[in-house]
C-alpha cells in the first residue's frame, strides 16, 4: 500500500486483496493487529531467517527493538566499520579521480 497506515482502510485493504470483509475478521481484529502481523512477517523473513532471534512474547515495539539491537550490534562489529570505512574511502577516490598505484 502506498498510502501509508492512516490513510489505508479496511475496505481499501480487503478489496486489494481480493478478500471478504468477513475473511479479514475472521483473522484479524483490526488493521492494528494486520499491522503488527505484517511487520512480524517481515522480521522473520529478512532477519531470523539470517541468524537474528526474535523474542517470544511481548508487544511488537518489544520485538522489533529487540531485532534492531542486534543488527545495531552487528553493524558496530570492528570488522564490519573498517569494511564501509574502506569503502566509503575508495568512493570517494573515485569521485575525485585519484587511481591509486597509477
Amino acid at each position: 500500500m502506498t498510502l501509508g497506515y492512516g490513510e489505508t482502510s479496511i475496505d481499501l485493504i480487503v478489496h486489494q486483496a481480493k478478500i471478504s470483509k468477513k475473511t479479514f475478521y475472521a483473522r484479524f481484529a483490526n488493521k492494528d493487529e494486520l499491522f503488527e502481523a505484517v511487520c512480524l512477517q517481515i522480521v522473520e523473513e529478512r532477519f531470523v531467517g539470517a541468524g537474528f532471534s526474535m523474542v517470544e512474547g511481548g508487544d511488537l515495539a518489544e520485538r522489533l527493538e529487540t531485532v534492531a539491537l542486534q543488527l545495531l550490534e552487528q553493524a558496530l562489529q570492528p570488522e564490519i566499520t573498517t569494511f564501509y570505512h574502506n569503502l566509503l574511502v575508495m568512493r570517494l577516490d573515485d569521485s575525485r579521480g585519484y587511481r591509486g598505484g597509477q
